[in-house]
Order: C-alpha cells, then sequence, then structure tokens
C-alpha cells in the first residue's frame, strides 16, 4: 500500500496526503489488482496502515491537514470474487478518532468528544467473509465510563471501558464479527465491579488476569481469564481461575491452544507471593469445555522458569501448545 500526497498545501508548505491505494496479486486470475480511494476538495487523509490483506485508512475535513481524524474506512481485497470491497464511516464531526488498533482484518478505534475530549465510544470493523464486504459498527459507552484502551488481532476485538467516578471499577468487552451468522458477537465482564483488567493479549484467544486488592491493599493478578468465540456453538465461553485468600497470578501467558501462569502464595502478611504452582487451561472445541489443570506441587517447590510454546505443522494439520517449566 501507499499514500499519494500533494506538496505545498500543507501547514507551513508541508505535503498532505490527497489519495491511499493499494495493490494485490490474484494468483488465480494472474493479475494486480489496485485500488485507490481519492479525498474531496475539503478531505486529507490523516492516517494509513497496510496489514493482514486490509488498506485501513483515516480521514480529516480541511485542506491542510492540521484537522483530527473524524472519519475512518477500511478497504479489503475480496479473492473470491476478485473484487476489492470498502466501507467508511461517516461521523461528519459528532466524534474525533483518537486510538486505532488494527489486526488481522479487523479494527478498533476510540472516539473522542469534539468537545470535552471525553472517550465515550468504541468503533469496531471487520471483513464479512459470507457477503463479501466490510461491516463497522459503533458502540457509545454508558454515561458513567470511558474507553481506557482497545486492542485488536486475530478476529478479535477488545476494549476495556472504566468508570468515571471510580477509576478502579474497569470492564472488558470483546466482540467478534460472525460471518456465518452475519451477526457480531458481543461478550462483556459485570460493571460496576471493583477491579482491574490486566494483561490483555489476543492470540488465537483473549486473555487477561482479574486485579483486585489483597488484606494490605496492594493490587494484585488475583485469578486468570481466557475467553473463547467458539464458531460451531455462536457463542463465547469464558474461563476464570479460582481465586484463593493470599494466592495470585504470576507471569501469566497466552499462545493458540493454552495459557498458563505460576500461582503465587504468600508467605507472610507483609511478604511478596512465592511461585510454588502453575496453572494450564486449554478448550476443547468438540465438548465445548474447558480444561484446566494446576500442579499441586510441595509448597517448598519454586517454579523458577515458565515458558510456553506453540509448534504449528500446516501439512499434517497439527498443532500443539505445551507448558515448558524449572523448579527450584
Amino acid at each position: 500500500g501507499w499514500t499519494i500526497g500533494q506538496e505545498g498545501a500543507g501547514i507551513g508548505g508541508s505535503t498532505v496526503v490527497k489519495s491511499v491505494a493499494g495493490a494485490v496479486y490474484d494468483y488465480e486470475v494472474h493479475a494486480w489488482k489496485r485500488y485507490q480511494i481519492n479525498s474531496k476538495s475539503n478531505e486529507v487523509f490523516v492516517g494509513f496502515q497496510w496489514g493482514g490483506g486490509a488498506m485501513f485508512f483515516q480521514k480529516a475535513y480541511g485542506n491542510d491537514g492540521s484537522a483530527a481524524p473524524a472519519d475512518i474506512g477500511i478497504a479489503v481485497y475480496d479473492e473470491a470474487r476478485h473484487l476489492w470491497k470498502s466501507n467508511q464511516t461517516t461521523y461528519r464531526g459528532r466524534y474525533r478518532i483518537t486510538g486505532v488498533e488494527v489486526g488481522d482484518l479487523v479494527m478498533a478505534w476510540t472516539l473522542s468528544d469534539p468537545v470535552t475530549g471525553k472517550q465515550v465510544a468504541v468503533g469496531l470493523g471487520a471483513w464479512d467473509s459470507s457477503a463479501g464486504g466490510v461491516v463497522i459498527r459503533t458502540i457509545p459507552t454508558a454515561e458513567s465510563q470511558v474507553v481506557d484502551r482497545v486492542m485488536a488481532g486475530n478476529g478479535v476485538l477488545a476494549w476495556v471501558l472504566r468508570d468515571t467516578a471510580n477509576a478502579n471499577r474497569e470492564q472488558l468487552n470483546l466482540a467478534f464479527y460472525d460471518a456465518g451468522q452475519r451477526t457480531w458477537k458481543l461478550w462483556a465482564t459485570p460493571s460496576g465491579m471493583t477491579q482491574r483488567i490486566a494483561n490483555l493479549q489476543i492470540d488465537g484467544w483473549v486473555g487477561w488476569t482479574v486485579q483486585k486488592q489483597d488484606s494490605n491493599g496492594t493490587w494484585v493478578d488475583k485469578s486468570a481469564c481466557v475467553a473463547v468465540y467458539d464458531p460451531g456453538r455462536g457463542q463465547w465461553k469464558l474461563f476464570q481461575s479460582p481465586e484463593a485468600t493470599d494466592r495470585s497470578v504470576i507471569n501469566f501467558a497466552l499462545a493458540q491452544g493454552m495459557a498458563i501462569w505460576k500461582i503465587g502464595y504468600k508467605q507472610s502478611p507483609s511478604g511478596p507471593y512465592i511461585a510454588r504452582n502453575v496453572g494450564a487451561v486449554s478448550y476443547n472445541y468438540l465438548t465445548g469445555e474447558f480444561n484446566y489443570r494446576p500442579t499441586n506441587y510441595d509448597l517448598a517447590t519454586q517454579v523458577e522458569y515458565l515458558s510456553l510454546i506453540h509448534i504449528s505443522e500446516p501439512t499434517r494439520l497439527l498443532s500443539i501448545s505445551y507448558a515448558v517449566f524449572c523448579l527450584k
């Protein structure tokens, strides 16, 4: 992908982007397929990204490039239909785009009120492989919440909402566009709970830890969580590890097919959490159930090293994830 600029049209004689373009080679028809979007007289492009087979762009209104991004668009080459397909928002000044995350034919962005600067909504974009088009959705926050952060990857979109009255009340939201059902599938943790969402990761699944205050008032990762969208069942499936007094989650890691973490034990009221065991979870798409496998070592044991390795062998349709750890 590339941009096409107009020299001298911006502030101080700078170049402004008036067109964005991309090209892919179609091996079935043995030809390059090019696509270009041109701005109108009062528009410029102020953001451009190319990734995962899609072209993502942002537009601002004004001729010199000084305005903030106000609309966003996506263009994807449909290999089945041998055509470029695109779609874009029509906010027209209702919002300002203040954060963009791109990953594998999906895109998430944060929307702010142009007057107050409050992050009041999220935008979602995805490729509809069934219909052959780009779908876009905007989801406003509740009056008592603001958008804290967004993330995109592996067809999944995630965003964290924060309570305006209590910054320690965070809520995780997830979205997946199910092309088979032609609908967005949304899921969220309960709102209004005093907890923090930490270590948010997307790698095939979505993983995160829930932080709460321990007996000393220190914020600690208390549980490990995994969410999987099961397309066969058309629903999100959730796992959350058991919480216990004076226990913690340490070094949470996620890779396709497995999540692992150390289980920390508090040795004294004012002491640190020491890793004594390991927790691991996988998801069985046949049964629709999670398989949770914690170790049960003697409390004199200490877990020194923990690593998660994923091996994929496409020619054999084989995929294996396994954990490696050392004990002291």
